[in-house]
């Protein structure tokens, strides 16, 4: 099952925390979030400068283009929802194989992937994935990780006071917004965060949202890199009531363990 970027993070975040954060407890709701992905010479030959001033582009300009773009192959724009109950974390998304979602039970240290068209799901345990951690040869996290510039920027996005931090790395530039204006959600987000450096398999930079996690919770990022333009927008957070159905595995589903899908023909 193979996802876009935005998704594999959110359950790269999902998988590293099968034992952390209580905090996440005294939030209950729904993040909607939007990713937006453009080649970037699509966007230089629409006679956009395609360097840090594309920061300063607002959103609108870039999805006036969507159709265009989208029918060339150059763009494309996904959304998803993330439902969380206390210990209970919902992510849904697509994959090509269609829709798709992700549980996380922080509690009893689950993780679960469902994929509706087969009626099928495969279920991770914290001891799973303490044996694939044991499994690398090293595990010793990240390091030399460029630190977050404080831009002095600020603005309000989707209702959320924010403030705007770069980070240059070897891949291109990210101007992260994040906002502190819900402190449950930012405890929260920051928790999920801690453990990603200390279960990286790889000396691989950490995602931009990992490393500003300190600072807030980010709202808004724009990642310019040598081949693509990337907009992560969270839409809304909203504080209301989340079914408990949405995290319990549908009848007539069937239960499949890592080994199985690891004896699975691609």
């Amino acid at each position: 099952m193979k996802m876009n970027k935005c998704t594999g993070t959110l359950l790269a975040v999902m998988a590293v925390t099968l034992s952390s954060i209580a905090s996440a407890q005294e939030f209950e709701g729904v993040i909607r979030q939007r990713t937006i992905s453009v080649e970037r010479y699509a966007l230089e030959d629409k006679g956009f400068d395609m360097s840090e001033a594309i920061f300063d582009v607002p959103t609108e300009r870039i999805l006036a283009l969507r159709e265009e773009l989208e029918a060339d192959g150059m763009m494309t724009v996904e959304q998803v929802n993330v439902y969380i109950k206390g210990n209970l974390i919902r992510t849904d998304m697509e994959t090509e194989e269609g829709p798709a979602y992700a549980t996380l039970d922080l509690e009893n240290g689950i993780m679960r992937m469902f994929q509706p068209a087969e009626r099928t799901y495969i279920e991770w345990t914290k001891q799973d994935m303490e044996r694939m951690k044991s499994m690398m040869p090293d595990m010793g996290g990240a390091s030399g990780q460029p630190e977050p510039r404080e831009t002095g920027l600020t603005k309000s996005i989707n209702g959320m006071s924010c403030s705007a931090f770069d980070i240059e790395t070897e891949e291109g530039m990210t101007r992260v917004w994040v906002s502190k204006d819900n402190a449950q959600l930012v405890k929260a987000f920051a928790g999920l965060m801690e453990s990603i450096d200390a279960m990286a398999m790889e000396e691989d930079e950490m995602d931009p949202s990992a490393l500003v996690a300190k600072y807030g919770y980010p709202v808004l990022m724009l990642r310019l890199g040598y081949d693509t333009y990337e907009i992560e927008e969270t839409l809304s957070v909203d504080r209301e009531s989340v079914s408990d159905d949405l995290f319990t595995p549908p009848a007539g589903y069937t239960k499949m363990t890592m080994a199985d899908m690891m004896r699975r023909p691609n």
